[in-house]
């Protein structure tokens, strides 16, 4: 009787080489998981950084076109992003015959984030009328 309660005790809970087995299981599958999440919140941080360097583009090709000849052709902002804007004339755009006076200039915004190791420099172009100063 003694030997059936000993054989029971023994056969009631996990060895220690099972306990183990899960432990090293469990640690792979977290270690994957991290992994994974690493991974994930890296590219988030990515994705937010080009679309804040593309809103910054956005706004300044927006200001430049309604303010100009104001706005200086370069610039940095709140020390975080340098600028540029360039200007050429369009080719292959001909005036209406209404207005001959009209020019089609291509305006360029290029925005380049300051102090980061992933900066690359992001433009946005757009096409627009102007006529000459008088």
């Amino acid at each position: 009787m003694l030997s059936d309660v000993t054989h029971r005790s023994r056969s009631s809970g996990f060895t220690l080489l099972e306990a183990m087995l899960a432990m090293a299981i469990l640690g792979m599958v977290l270690a994957g998981i991290f992994t994974v999440t690493s991974r994930s919140l890296s590219q988030l941080g990515l994705a937010t950084r080009e679309l804040n360097d593309s809103e910054m583009a956005r706004a300044l090709l927006d200001e430049y076109l309604g303010t100009y000849p104001e706005m200086p052709a370069s610039g940095t902002y709140q020390g975080a992003w340098s600028w540029q804007v360039r200007e050429e004339q369009t080719i292959g755009l001909q005036p209406s015959q209404m207005d001959e006076s009209i020019s089609f200039i291509r305006v360029t915004v290029t925005v380049e984030r300051l102090n980061s190791r992933l900066a690359t420099p992001l433009s946005l172009t757009a096409t627009t009328a102007r006529r000459p100063e008088s």
